[in-house]
């Protein structure tokens, strides 16, 4: 071996770079380990923290829509609306509860689902009674006003009636929901 390789390879600034250069590799793959599992952390923070906002959002909207109906014994569309906002958000972000556990994920997933069920009934059922409704004007303004006192009490007595059912419905799988906020804040 040549004199140079050996005063090389003996040489205490060779090996001082040898050194650093190890440290350095492993000082880098320390750094994104500890980056990936904060990222990972923050991640799951942010979709928990999303997912109780959108539970507490739905109970929010359904109490204040069951309010409403109490004091004006009418379904305002403008919940529905509301309930379809918060479904959407919650549907385009859907894919992030994959960082929550299982149970919590599918049953976040499902009382969602259950909303937008309700929320679907409901507006159904008051589209109906709407129908029915103007049947009933138009039924009134030919002239044929026992046909038209009929549909009123009857038919759409049975559509608004359905609609209160299917919100009381919503009301109950949106008490449920108390559960689900504390298995989420555990998460945390």
């Amino acid at each position: 071996m040549p004199d140079w390789i050996k005063t090389v390879l003996t040489s205490e600034f060779f090996w001082g770079v040898i050194v650093g250069l190890v440290l350095a590799a492993i000082g880098a793959w320390l750094q994104a380990i500890f980056t990936a599992r904060q990222q990972r952390k923050a991640q799951k923070d942010l979709i928990t923290n999303f997912c109780i906002d959108t539970v507490n959002n739905l109970k929010a909207i359904v109490e204040d829509m069951v309010n409403h109906r109490q004091r004006t014994q009418v379904i305002h569309g403008d919940y529905l609306a509301l309930l379809d906002i918060e479904v959407g958000v919650f549907g385009r972000n859907r894919e992030h509860i994959t960082h929550l556990p299982n149970p919590v994920r599918e049953n976040i997933r499902k009382l969602v689902t259950d909303c937008a069920i309700r929320r679907a009934e409901i507006g159904n059922h008051l589209s109906e009674f709407s129908r029915f409704m103007a049947l009933a004007d138009q039924l009134q303004s030919q002239g044929d006003a026992p046909q038209a006192q009929r549909v009123r009490t009857q038919t759409a007595e049975v559509a608004r009636r359905n609609a209160n059912q299917a919100l009381d419905q919503l009301v109950a799988r949106v008490k449920d929901s108390i559960d689900l906020v504390n298995s989420l804040k555990k998460i945390i």
